[in-house]
């Protein structure tokens, strides 16, 4: 998994202009913490103290529910099994996703990862 290339992807995407600052820190969080098959699993406490603040779970799950949402990433469970940690695969942003001249809508397409 290339992280530099999902970043660029990423801003190519123009998914950005369609989440908030918690969540592209998340997400660049997760990514950062994902192994090289893009799995993941991180504890609610190491997400907390990355992001600099306290995040309560409940805002935190549903940060996780809209990146999922976006296709940036899927949850091993639609929330959370466990209520202390976030378990997650990244997903290649898909290009066209956000709000531009050929998708106003930001849809969802389903493309296949890239690993």
């Amino acid at each position: 998994m290339d992280k530099l290339a999902i970043i660029n992807a990423l801003n190519k995407s123009g998914i950005c202009a369609l989440i908030t600052g918690d969540e592209i820190r998340l997400y660049l969080i997760l990514l950062a913490a994902a192994a090289e098959n893009g799995h993941g699993v991180l504890p609610h406490h190491v997400i907390q103290r990355a992001l600099g603040a306290t995040l309560p779970a409940g805002r935190l799950i549903l940060a996780c529910l809209r990146l999922q949402e976006l296709g940036l990433i899927e949850l091993e469970h639609r929330t959370p099994h466990n209520r202390n940690e976030i378990s997650y695969r990244i997903r290649q942003p898909a290009r066209g996703k956000g709000r531009g001249p050929n998708n106003r809508g930001g849809d969802r397409h389903d493309e296949s990862d890239q690993e």
